[in-house]
């Protein structure tokens, strides 16, 4: 190695030297592409860790030196608008801790930014800003720390021997995710451990939007609480008026609806060989989790009875916001239209429509070949009377008495979905068969925590059959 590289790692007596800060980035990368799909062996994996360890002490140096830039740049700035030429002293006094918790999950969520969506980022940078404790910040920044990857793996993988494979780093970075969980106020059981942040949908927000849509066009929030704790109303009126008269009173009636996060949870099993190939289970675990996620979200969020699970939107729904279709167990053209019109204006623009793929497909026939209606759908099927369309594929699927076969309204008005960042999952290291004996399988139980409510009633419309 030439001695003028300004940083070297040594592992497995070998000295690797690195020009750069991006030489040592492009290094992981070359690392990962050499072994993909394969575990390291223990002379690369002690190469990884050492070189992420340097990347991870290089870039807190930066960060540190870019904060007092800015710092020292400000003070010169205010010195000179003040016309001071002297040199201005630092402040004194001890800085907010929850500013800097803060700013650790602000840098934690610009370090995922490689596997985030830009939706995602925006919504997790809103919840640490409106975070007071800041002990999000502090949970986003200990479960996407790459040390903090690597121990779950190793748990996976090896869990009778876990605690002995892992370094100092990795160490510290089980305690910090531990602690940053416990003081969320969950409660944490000997085994429990938060999922790292490049497989927890929660934080990825990765969800089919074909399949549990609801979530997609609903208005979604994050919440470092166990509740939610919100003003709605159908909307404040204006009018116009003489000079000199005095104003109508137009206060809106104000609801304070509350959504409690509630515990919702999952468990699937996985063999011991597809244990050991973590880059692997990591997508496939990511797929699954997801997936469960989603079905079970996509029937809640439309039936859910709001106790110990979320409320559905039907189930919610005030009885003013049912349209009762014209004839008896049957299903007209203008139901829809009726249903269309219903809805008050102001919700109007960003409606949407929700229906079961059969009674989709049963609304194509109204205007198919011969027909003299004008045609309802757009010609990708996207759109149902000038409106979008998603497919629910748990609403009703049939026209019988009494089934609610389709939904119509601003759902970001009226439904609010309320997520705990954070997904915790507990390995059971054994799972035995009939006879009590190993079947060479792992157990991963999840768990996590979501609500739903309706917030107003008015700005959404649900068609019933007569």
């Amino acid at each position: 190695m030439p001695r003028s590289s300004p940083f070297s790692v040594r592992s497995n007596g070998i000295t690797y030297g690195y020009a750069s800060y991006d030489a040592m980035v492009e290094g992981l990368h070359e690392l990962d592409a050499k072994y993909q799909g394969r575990a390291m062996p223990e002379a690369a994996r002690e190469h990884w860790n050492a070189l992420n360890t340097l990347i991870e002490e290089q870039r807190v140096r930066n960060d540190r030196l870019q904060q007092l830039d800015r710092a020292g740049n400000g003070e010169a700035r205010a010195a000179t608008e003040s016309g001071a030429s002297f040199h201005t002293p630092p402040r004194t006094g001890s800085p907010d801790p929850r500013q800097q918790m803060r700013d650790t999950g602000l840098r934690a969520i610009e370090r995922m930014g490689s596997y985030l969506s830009s939706a995602a980022g925006d919504r997790l940078t809103d919840l640490v800003e409106r975070d007071r404790s800041g002990r999000d910040a502090v949970y986003l920044a200990a479960v996407s720390s790459p040390a903090y990857e690597r121990a779950f793996a190793r748990r996976l993988m090896n869990p009778d021997t876990a605690a002995f494979e892992m370094g100092a780093e990795e160490h510290d970075a089980v305690r910090a995710a531990l602690h940053a969980e416990q003081e969320r106020a969950l409660t944490i059981a000997s085994g429990n451990f938060p999922l790292p942040a490049t497989i927890d949908p929660s934080i990825l927000l990765t969800s089919n939007g074909e399949l549990n849509p609801i979530r997609e066009i609903s208005n979604v929030t994050s919440i470092a609480t166990s509740e939610w704790h919100g003003i709605s109303s159908a909307g404040m009126n204006a009018s116009f008026a003489p000079e000199g008269t005095e104003v109508g009173d137009n206060t809106p009636t104000l609801v304070h609806p509350v959504i409690k996060a509630e515990k919702a949870h999952s468990y699937c099993e996985f063999s011991i060989e597809a244990g050991m190939d973590w880059l692997s289970l990591r997508s496939e675990l990511e797929a699954l989790i997801a997936d469960a996620r989603d079905q079970l979200e996509c029937e809640k969020f439309l039936f859910g009875d709001g106790t110990d699970e979320p409320e559905g939107i039907i189930s919610g729904l005030a009885a003013s916001s049912f349209v009762t279709g014209s004839g008896t167990a049957t299903f007209a053209i203008g139901d829809l239209y009726r249903v269309q019109e219903q809805l008050p204006p102001r919700f109007s623009p960003r409606a949407h429509w929700l229906t079961s793929l059969p009674i989709a497909n049963q609304t194509l026939q109204f205007t198919g070949p011969g027909s003299t209606q004008v045609e309802a759908w757009s010609d990708d099927r996207r759109r149902l009377l000038n409106k979008p369309w998603h497919e629910a594929s748990m609403m009703d699927r049939t026209v019988t008495t009494g089934s609610e076969i389709a939904l119509y309204g601003d759902f970001r008005a009226g439904f609010k979905i309320v997520d705990r960042i954070g997904l915790s999952v507990e390995l059971v290291p054994h799972v035995l068969g009939p006879n009590r004996r190993p079947l060479g399988v792992r157990g991963l139980y999840a768990f996590w925590r979501v609500g739903a409510g309706v917030i107003a009633d008015a700005a959404i419309r649900a068609l019933r059959v007569k």
